[in-house]
Formats: C-alpha cells, structure tokens, sequence
C-alpha cells in the first residue's frame, strides 16, 4: 500500500517536476538521464510506467508534470526535455509546427473521457443513462452561489474539451458566468475537494485517482474531440532512450497499466 494517498503523491510529484525544470534549464543537457515532459493528468500513470521502464532497460527517467499549454510553451522555448507527451492533438500539432518535435514521431498511446465530479459529503446529482450525463443536468442548479471548475478553456486541454460538452448539451451559455477557471485539471480536483466549488469537470481518470470525489457521470464521447494522448521525440534533442521509451509507451505492457489507471486504449 502507498504510504500516502495517490492525490497527494500526484501533487508531490507535479511540484517536484517544476524544480526540475528549472534545474535542468540551467544546464546545457540533462545527464545522462531521460527527461519526459508530460501532461499533469498522467502524473501517476507516467510514473508507474517510468518506474517500470527503468526496471526493465536499466534507465533513468526525469518526468516534467504540468498543464499541456505549459509543457508546449517551455518545448518551443528550448527547455531541455527529449520527450512530450500531450493531453491535445492541438498542443502536439502547435509544437510541431514549431520545429519543436520530429517529424513524424507523435505516436497515440491513450485516450481518455471527461467526467462531471463533486466532493463524496454533497447530495448533489446530475441527470444521466447509464452514467452517461444527458442535457439540462441537475448540477446548474445546485449550490447557486458556488462556482463550477474548468480548466481555463482558453488553452488548457481539460477545460477546452469541457466547453465543447457544455457547448453540446446546450447549457454553455446558462453555465458560463458559474465557471471558474483553473490552470490545470489538478487545480479543478483540489477545489472541488476543498468543497470550493460545487461540482468540476475533469478526466475520467482523475476519478480513480483520487477516492475522496464522486462521478456525477460522464460526459457523451461525440460531445468533445476526443482526448487523445500522443508522446513525440523533442527535436534536436536526442537520447540514447528515447525511441524505447516511446516503443514502451505502446507495448502491450504500458498498455495494460493504462487500463488500471482508468485510462481508455487508443481506438482505431
């Protein structure tokens, strides 16, 4: 068992990756090691598989965990990362736009869903069919005077997709004024904890990770783009491990730990 909760290890590991950013950028390379800049959403996953990766091939990996817009912006400034990993085909594509990943490199290693979530000591509820959130949810109009979190719809993935479902059922405009964006969906989780907000939109695998919210239900899959998740060399950066660790990141094994951290298999 984790001697500490899986959220609060997320929130460790996510505050030690920004010193490592600025550790690493005041070096000309990053040792001998590995450096992964990933999406905060796949902190614990990333993790795990980073750990077992290491196992396995006798490496160290350096991970950089924060909001995908974050990660894009400090690529294209030359932070010394050799991996992305992107929570948004947008972002990836951005960055390669750029010159900031290789050509032809982004492989898709997970998707992911978008749930609706509040703290378990709320009696809050949302109209759903077989989980799945339907139009006019019941969350508009519960605890009016509290906000609800998004990721900042302007350039954090989270909160990008949650406008599109908002959009889709019908209720942006009726939520708009209630929503409060944050920087990241890590922030979105902490303030629905926290009992800040009445409710927040986060990935289906912030759910599992961390037992003290509750699922409202999810959001249709064809009411957002879908959320897929793609690694891709950094470019002018290599590493002796890198093209392994992108094989590593689709093997059946990585795979199969996606899975148990409630992430979805890339679909065809």
């Amino acid at each position: 068992m984790l001697p500490y909760p899986a959220f609060a290890r997320r929130t460790f590991v996510l505050i030690a990756s920004f010193l490592l950013v600025l550790t690493a950028s005041g070096r000309s390379d990053a040792g001998e090691a590995l450096v992964v800049f990933a999406a905060s959403s796949l902190t614990d996953v990333v993790s795990e598989l980073g750990l077992a990766f290491e196992e396995k091939y006798d490496k160290n990996v350096l991970f950089s965990f924060a909001a995908t817009s974050v990660l894009a912006r400090q690529i294209k400034d030359g932070a010394p990362a050799h991996i992305f990993i992107s929570a948004s085909e947008a972002w990836m594509e951005d960055v390669f736009m750029a010159g900031g990943t290789a050509s032809d490199s982004a492989l898709t290693i997970a998707e992911n869903r978008l749930a609706l979530v509040t703290s378990l000591d709320t009696t809050t509820s949302a109209e759903r069919s077989d989980g799945i959130l339907a139009f006019g949810f019941e969350i508009i109009n519960h605890d009016p005077n509290l906000p609800i979190a998004i990721g900042n719809p302007d350039h954090v993935p989270a909160g990008i997709y949650a406008r599109q479902a908002l959009q889709h059922l019908g209720v942006w405009e009726t939520l708009e004024n209630r929503l409060a964006p944050m920087p990241n969906a890590l922030s979105v989780l902490t303030s629905v904890l926290r009992g800040e907000v009445a409710a927040g939109i986060v990935y289906g695998s912030d759910v599992f990770v961390s037992g003290n919210i509750r699922s409202l239900g999810t959001f249709p899959l064809g009411s957002h783009d879908p959320i897929r998740y793609q690694a891709a060399l950094v470019r002018g950066r290599s590493h002796p491990s890198a093209n392994a660790f992108l094989s590593f990141l689709v093997s059946s094994e990585a795979k199969s730990v996606f899975r148990d951290f409630n992430f979805l298999s890339p679909r065809p």
